[in-house]
């Protein structure tokens, strides 16, 4: 049955593929050998391609992303002592042929070697070494540890039953999910290191030589065909059910991307890992078609829109927010408007509609637009301004007015008194001419 059941699965994985392959060749004409991809852009958190990122898969050993974010979350002190426990613990390993670097019981490693372990060389018997001692003696408890945290970072559609990632029938995952895992690792200084390192040495333990390890991912190194200079590793992983995973970063020209791909090789009868062709394909598309453009500057005029009944015919309308993005160089940016035909004075600076962002036919992002306030307080000053030029120029008029009444009337005074004084004058002057008169 349970032979039955894996089958299906895999035959469920070939088909869901099928079909959406097919829509993601509409959009971006890339055809894979992966059953699942998820690309995204690391700077900017923005999606680039993705081919049934949350249709479940087996992940195999990318399995061990998600038990190395458990130890480097519940580990204080990388240099913590972990004693290898009985051999009863790695039966699944040996019996699956597991990878592994030989661990006997009672030998003593420290935690950091073992991570080293973990990544690198992708050791089953690492893992469980460390699922055993963080779980303090119980491996369930350190598989429900590994789903609390997974699901914490956003991997909400798996199911992880082991630390290793050899089958289990209900042992799933997504690209997604692993994607949401390795970027939490991500932010984590010594993953980052460990992650870089391509050869490490394992000192000798109590019961051990030294041990020279190396990282399985063939793109890493500079002598391998596969070789591919922009690239950072992560994780690989393979069973037979599970295909070809790996999980891996790029970066060029100060450009960061993730990847995640799983079930590559799946029905495929070359030896060849298609995954290293799928990863060079897809970064290679990244890198030459998408670039980082700033579309909209907090405070910077979008648009502009009509005003009513004010002193200014048109205002124009910003965002509080910068819109940066990566953009298909290929696709035109366009922008859709939300709205009113105009603003009616006065207005305040309040949220007048919005603006959706498009590229290439695809929203990018929605902002809020508001009147650039600036404008409106300069032409609340003008206004201002003029109403007080005109003020003074109506009373500088209104005191002339006045002025002029007063010299009209004192005028009229004037000429009234010099009236009433000549008249006075002519008087007495004709009674100085009169002759005089004598009585005898």
């Amino acid at each position: 049955m349970k032979k039955l059941l894996s089958l299906l699965f895999a035959v469920v994985f070939v088909l869901s593929s099928a079909g959406s392959e097919a829509a993601a060749d509409g959009i971006y004409d890339i055809s894979l050998s992966s059953n699942g991809a998820y690309l995204v852009n690391l700077d900017l958190d923005t999606v680039i391609f993705e081919k049934n990122a949350d249709v479940r898969m087996y992940p195999a050993s990318l399995t061990k992303l998600v038990t190395a974010l458990v130890v480097l979350t519940d580990c204080s002190d990388l240099s913590e002592e972990v004693t290898v426990p009985s051999i009863s613990y790695f039966a699944d390993v040996y019996e699956e042929k597991g990878s592994n670097i030989a661990l006997k019981p009672g030998e003593v490693l420290t935690v950091e070697q073992l991570l080293y372990a973990l990544i690198l060389p992708s050791a089953c018997d690492a893992a469980t070494a460390l699922a055993y001692h963080f779980g303090d003696g119980d491996t369930q408890k350190f598989y429900d540890r590994m789903n609390e945290l997974a699901a914490d970072a956003g991997a909400t559609d798996s199911h992880f039953m082991n630390a290793h990632g050899l089958h289990e029938d209900e042992h799933y995952s997504t690209p997604r999910d692993i994607a949401m895992v390795a970027k939490k690792l991500l932010s984590i200084d010594e993953f980052n290191t460990i992650i870089n390192t391509t050869n490490y040495v394992i000192p000798a333990t109590n019961m051990s030589d030294e041990r020279r390890i190396k990282y399985t991912i063939e793109m890493l190194f500079a002598s391998n065909p596969n070789y591919y200079e922009y690239m950072h590793g992560i994780k690989s992983g393979y069973t037979s059910l599970a295909g070809r995973c790996l999980s891996s970063t790029a970066e060029k020209d100060g450009v960061h991307y993730l990847l995640v791909l799983m079930g590559a090789n799946l029905g495929e009868s070359t030896e060849q890992n298609l995954a290293y062709t799928d990863t060079r394909k897809l970064y290679e598309y990244a890198f030459s078609s998408y670039e980082r453009k700033d579309i909209i500057t907090a405070g910077k005029p979008v648009t502009s829109i009509k005003v009513d009944g004010g002193e200014i015919e048109k205002i124009d309308l910003i965002s509080d927010k910068t819109l940066t993005a990566m953009v298909d160089k290929n696709d035109e940016i366009t922008y859709e408007y939300n709205l009113p035909d105009s603003l009616s004075a006065p207005f305040g600076s309040e949220t007048v509609g919005s603006v959706t962002v498009k590229c290439g036919g695809r929203d990018i992002s929605t902002l809020r637009l508001y009147p650039a306030t600036e404008e409106v307080v300069a032409a609340m000053a003008e206004t201002a301004a003029t109403e007080s030029s005109e003020k003074l120029v109506d009373l500088a008029k209104d005191k002339w007015f006045d002025i002029l009444l007063i010299v009209l009337a004192s005028l009229v005074v004037f000429i009234v008194l010099f009236i009433a004084v000549a008249r006075a004058y002519h008087k007495k002057q004709r009674k100085k001419r009169r002759p005089k008169r004598y009585v005898k």
